[in-house]
């Protein structure tokens, strides 16, 4: 015998954490939480990376420079994004997938940090704990 419980919140926010997503075509995508916590007031971003960690920092900015990447905003600035193509290609970071990343915010340096290894670290726990193949 099944026991179904009807689903009834459609509605539900499945990402109301900031997150920002890496595609797999190198792109840099900030939902609507990262936009309204983090990017909302910058137009935009310096990008950074920790090579012996795996960690990308990215440091928000109004003032544009050489090394500032223009953040692509929708018209409601709901949603925005970044081209990463030259900075991914430049660190030789391989990004077969598109994924979701939680955001770290590090206070001293005012820069937002994504850990490259976070997708690593899940799937060894799940591995740990589970013999089947994680879905992530």
């Amino acid at each position: 015998m099944y026991s179904f419980e009807k689903f009834t919140q459609r509605k539900f926010k499945a990402y109301a954490d900031p997150k920002i997503t890496i595609t797999k075509d190198r792109g840099m995508n900030f939902n609507a939480m990262a936009m309204k916590d983090y990017i909302k007031t910058y137009n935009f971003a310096v990008l950074y990376y920790d090579k012996k960690n795996k960690l990308i920092g990215i440091k928000l900015t109004n003032t544009d420079s050489p090394e500032a990447y223009k953040i692509r905003k929708q018209r409601k600035g709901n949603l925005g994004g970044i081209s990463m193509v030259s900075f991914m290609k430049y660190y030789n970071i391989k990004h077969d997938k598109t994924l979701n990343y939680t955001i770290q915010w590090e206070a001293q340096d005012e820069m937002i940090i994504i850990d490259l290894r976070e997708h690593e670290k899940k799937r060894k726990i799940l591995n740990e704990t589970d013999d089947r193949e994680p879905n992530l």
